[in-house]
This record gives C-alpha cells, structure tokens and sequence, in this order.
C-alpha cells in the first residue's frame, strides 16, 4: 500500500498534477479531472472531465430493481393507456384520481393534430402522489419531436433551457388540467409524497414536471421522487445542473443499447447547444429480465456507462425489465384468413392494384387485404427483381477496394489498385471545399477519384464518405433544412447537390468530358461508402443528365447510402438504370437516415432499388438478400436495433483507416 502511494504521489510530481484535488477543485483551477485515473490533469487519459456536472458523486438515494419492477414499471404503463386499463392489478391500493388529453401539436400548419397524455393516481396507505405521463404516441409526433432537436428552446424558469417541444406539450397539459388536480391533490394530502415517472416521451415530460412543481411552489423536492426510462436529453446543462442538485430522488433507467438516451446526440458544434442528461442513471446491459445486474453511474452525461455505447437500437427502447412496451401485432396467417374472408383480389399485380386506388400487401402479395401488417401504397415499393445480376465475389474484390481508394490520397489510392485490381489506374484525384454556408462550422472537404482500366474498358468515380465530426454535422442539419431540384427528375438534399456541384465544376466535369472523348466506349463505374454513396448516386445521375453517358452504360454500386432524394428522383432513378445496387449491411444506421418520419408524405425521401441486405458479418460466404422492394418496411428497414459499427464495416472489413493502408488483399 505504502508504494502505492508512493507511486502516485511521484507520479502527480512528475507530471505537474493536482492529485490531492477532488474533481470539482480540480476543474475551478483550470485543469481538467480524469475519470480512470481519478487525478487531476492527468497528461495521458481516456475518458476526460471537463464539466462539474459529470464529477463523479454518489446519489443520495438507493435505487430498488424490485420496485422499479413491481411499481414504477406498472405506473408508467399506466400513463400510457386509457382510464380501464390503467387501474391495473399490479399496485391494489393504488387509484387513478384523473387522466388528462390534450392537443400538443407542433403549430405547423400542414402537420395532423398530434396528443399528449398523462394520469395521476393516489395510494391513501402508502400517502403517495403519482403524476405518470404517456410515451411518443405515433410516428407524426415522433417526427416533431426530431424537428424539434434542431429548431428551439425555451427558457426554464431561471434555471437553463429545455427543448421547445417538450416545454410545450408540458404547458398544454399543465393548463388543460394538470395544474388544478395537483394543487387539488395537495390541497386534499398535504404531506403525500409524489411520484413522477415516465417512459421514452413522457420521461421528458416527467423531468419537466417534477421540476415544474417544485418551481412552482407546490411541492418541495424532498418530496419528490424521479424515475424516468428511455429519456432522451431534455435541457441544457445549466437545467441538468440544476435538476441534480435540487433532486435527491431521481433516476434515469437505460435499457443495454436504447437509442433514445443518445438523442440528441451531443454533436460539438457549437458548446452552447449541447444538451445534458441529469444524475443519476441506472444502466442495464443486458435484457432486464428478472435477477439482471446493473450499474449505477457516477457520473452524469460523459463517454461512461450507456455513452460508451456505440451500437444503438429502437428494440431495447420499448423493452424494459424484460417487458414489450409495444403491442402485439396480428401475424400473417391471422391476415391470410381474414383476407380470404374479405374476398381480396388476388389477381391484380401490384401496379394494377395501386393504380385501381387500394393498396397491395407485401405479406399476402395480395390487393387491398383488410388487415396487413405491410401495405404497398406507391409503385416504387411494388416488389421487382433487378435487371442486372449481382456478384458478391467482384464486390469484394473489385468494388470494395474503389470505394476504399477514395478515402485516401493519390499515392495511397494506387497502392489500392496495385493490391487488388493491377490493370485500374488512378486518373485524376479531386479535392474541394465543400463547406455549409453557416458561419460558425470549420470548413470542410469533399473528395473523389477518378481510374481507368484500359484492359477490361472501364473508368472509374469513386466518391469520398463522411471525413469528419463537422461535416456529419453538417449532413444531419441538412436532412432538415433544405432540398434542391434534380434537373426535371425531383428533389435531391441540399448538402449532397451542393457537394456534388462543387466537385463537379472543381475538376470532375473537365475530367469526365477529357475521359468520354478518350474512352467513348468504355462501362462508368461509380461507387462510393455513407456521403460517398449519396454523391455516387448523384453522380450516376448527373453524367446522363448532362448526356455525356447512356444510362446502359454506367454501374452504380453504393455501401451505407443515407437516402438521397425524394420519391421523384428515386422512381426516375430507378427506371433509368439496370445496374444499380445498394448494399447495406446488417443494422447499419445510416441507410435509416434521414428517418421516414411521415409528417407530410412529400417530405418523404425515399431510396431507389435494389437494395442488397447482408442480416450478418458479411464474411466470404455470407449469404444476402436481394430486395424486391425499394424502400418501405422490408429487408434492413425492419431493424429496430440500429448500429454505427455495422456502417464502419463492410465485407468483414473495417473501413477506418481501410484506404489509407492501402487496402490490404484479403487472404
């Protein structure tokens, strides 16, 4: 133990720190704390302090995994259903006082009205309160609230901000009745207790309300207890501050890989917009079921516990302690009696039935089916096969290595052809700004190449991904915010037409133009990976719009494509060219992105076919699917769990740092 000390006492010396420091001492004096070490300026650390509020402290409560099962799961599921079935069996003594609905829409004129819910109950035995708000009800409000993550905040009293829409749909509640029952409700049991908790939505909502009637005046926090899951950030650092010093009851539970708890992501634009999660979370990695572990974390909003995370999924968002917070759907044989029953005609094509005005069910493949779990309302989704054969053995060896060459430098990128296709060569390297307009992010750079094979007659435009934090800021503000018109042929986003111009008039048409003239003849290959898929799909697009190619001529294959333009230039897309493949890999989050949030349908944006799903590692001889469908519920778009790490790689291969090893043959 002595040479412990010794140790780090020599070791604080050597390197100038304040070891002695406790966390906040230590970020007052400027420096910044470090979570593994547990030392003040630690020269060398992973995991940083730079903010009081993530200074590790143990709560001043306990947390019970047997209540938050048998009470605080059951009252949360109470606030998301209707009066009868929120008197449940699970808490006998417990009796709902009032459920409140109001209208808490988003005051866009073109959005359908949207509702909010809550309930409160009294236990006379237990003399506790329960004020229990309802979940994101419907994909229209889970669209506002997105929107919401990039448009506005509200002052808090005088305690931070938190997010417009969550302060809104509060105050609709409050003043449609909220506000009278609980004042009635402390009128009636001055010395109860109140419990506040929440699931998803109504989490934030719980966080606000808790706070809302202490800064009203109506309760004092010592009697108030906290108990969220599933809560996305809901204010900013000066509200999360706040919230944890004045509460000493309050718990956030995460469920393993939740994605919600990431939203919105901490992107480090600007400091000032971050937003923060209060103490104290509860983290569970794993299913939650009865008798699971979890860890209680020190700190509040950091690279630690959930944040560590970088798979994320839907799924464990609507499972908590081991329960589907969803309902159950019918399945497909209980569609397939119902259908016959109600007569459907089966013998339209999908096209026909579309056309005919009623809908196509890709589960039966049967028109208008009463109940079906996947309608087809727009031909783009009408299930076709490809008119060009997949090869997943020349994606490997061939596509893969193009899309890697981009990624890298000239020199580099040779040594990407050298390895893996000795005929290509590197013809021309492209690199402009591409930069959003916005005054306050660093500039920023797209990139792409161009090769020729003169042996087997093909050129090449390999198109760059995303290269840096910034400039994925940059794309995630962009999906809403603006679109700009494809030639006649719809709407592309407004960040990958500017990108694509910018390269286009930095060297690429001059380029192209110089090739045609050499090569007449000669296959365009176009790829690339994330950004780089977008731009490779715009490109495609724009070499036959500007008629320097036939659409017969060009192959497209895109890895990780975020959806790229609305549901004009998809179907256009699509119907132009015969080899066009999207290859996406198991839950990849990116091909989900934007989400199809359907506020207004033409807001929509779509992908063109065909997309080529791998449900696995994507090692040689995995298997894959060829999709019939182009972009609804079907192949990838029926994952729930979403993940960063099945973007990064592809065909079994990390694509980090991929191109800039010169893209090593596989053995």
């Amino acid at each position: 133990m002595m040479k412990n000390l010794q140790f780090l006492v020599l070791f604080g010396l050597l390197a100038g720190t304040q070891c002695l420091l406790s966390c906040e001492q230590c970020l007052s004096s400027g420096n910044h704390y470090c979570a593994d070490t547990k030392l003040c300026n630690t020269p060398v650390c992973v995991n940083t302090i730079t903010v009081a509020l993530n200074c590790p402290r143990k709560s001043n409560a306990t947390y019970d995994d047997h209540e938050a099962r048998t009470k605080w799961l059951p009252l949360f599921g109470a606030g998301a259903t209707s009066e009868k079935m929120a008197q449940n069996n699970n808490w006998p003594t417990m009796k709902l006082s009032k459920r409140i609905l109001v209208d808490c829409s988003d005051p866009s004129p073109v959005l359908p009205t949207t509702q909010c819910a809550m309930i409160t109950a009294v236990d006379t035995t237990q003399r506790i309160l329960v004020m229990s708000f309802r979940a994101t009800y419907g994909n229209t409000q889970l669209g506002e609230e997105v929107l919401n993550y990039f448009v506005g905040k509200k002052q808090f009293f005088d305690v931070g901000m938190i997010f417009e829409f969550f302060y809104d749909a509060y105050v609709a509640l409050w003043r449609g009745g909220l506000e009278q029952e609980i004042r009635n409700l402390k009128y009636k049991y001055p010395d109860y207790e109140v419990w506040v908790t929440g699931h998803s939505l109504g989490a934030a909502l719980a966080s606000v309300g808790a706070s809302w009637v202490v800064k009203s005046g109506i309760f004092t926090p010592d009697k108030v207890k906290v108990f969220t899951a599933g809560q996305p950030r809901t204010g900013d650092y000066n509200y999360a501050m706040w919230h944890q010093n004045t509460f000493a009851y309050s718990f956030r539970v995460v469920h393993h890989h939740d994605i919600v708890p990431h939203v919105p992501f901490q992107y480090e634009v600007v400091d000032h917009d971050k937003m923060y999660h209060h103490r104290t979370e509860v983290w569970y990695n794993n299913d939650m079921s009865v008798g699971s572990t979890y860890q209680i974390c020190p700190e509040a909003d950091g690279l630690y516990c959930v944040n560590q995370q970088v798979d994320l999924s839907w799924n464990d968002h609507t499972h908590y302690y081991n329960t589907d917070l969803n309902v159950i759907m019918l399945k497909s044989l209980v569609i397939l009696s119902v259908c016959v029953l109600a007569v459907c005609q089966a013998l339209q094509s999908c096209e026909d039935c579309l056309k005919s005005g009623n809908h196509f069910c890709a589960d039966t493949k049967l028109c208008n089916s009463p109940v079906c779990l996947n309608s087809i309302t727009h031909i783009i989704n009408c299930p076709r096969a490809p008119n060009a054969t997949y090869d997943d053995n020349e994606a490997r060896t061939k596509w893969l290595p193009l899309f890697g060459a981009s990624a890298t430098g000239p020199v580099q990128a040779q040594k990407c052809f050298d390895n893996n296709w000795p005929t290509m060569k590197l013809s021309k390297h492209i690199l402009v700004n591409c930069s959003d307009p916005s005054p306050i992010l660093p500039l920023t750079t797209c990139a792409m190449l161009t090769a020729v094979d003169t042996t087997q007659k093909v050129l090449v435009m390999s198109f760059r991904a995303t290269n840096t934090g910034t400039q994925l800021d940059e794309e995630i503000l962009n999906y809403f915010v603006a679109k700009k018109p494809f030639f006649d042929s719809g709407y592309i986003f407004e960040f990958f037409y500017d990108a694509y111009v910018a390269l286009w008039k930095g060297g690429l048409e001059q380029e192209m133009r110089n090739l045609k003239y050499k090569y007449p003849d000669y296959e365009v290959w176009v790829t690339g990976h994330s950004l780089g898929a977008a731009l490779a799909s715009v490109g495609a697009s724009w070499v036959v719009k500007a008629g320097l190619f036939k659409p017969d001529s060009i192959k497209l294959l895109t890895a990780g494509q975020p959806r790229t333009g609305d549901y004009a230039y998809s179907l256009w897309h699509q119907n132009t060219f015969p080899y066009s493949f999207r290859v996406v890999h198991a839950h990849d989050i990116v091909p989900h992105v934007p989400f199809q949030y359907e506020l207004v349908d033409h807001d929509k944006m779509y992908h063109h076919r065909t997309e080529i799903w791998y449900n696995n590692d994507m090692s040689v001889g995995s298997t894959y699917h060829v999709c019939q469908e182009a972009d609804g519920f079907y192949c990838s778009s029926q994952n729930a769990d979403l993940s960063w790490n099945d973007h990064t790689h592809y065909f079994n291969t990390d694509l980090d740092g991929y191109g800039n090893q010169g893209c090593p043959k596989k053995q």
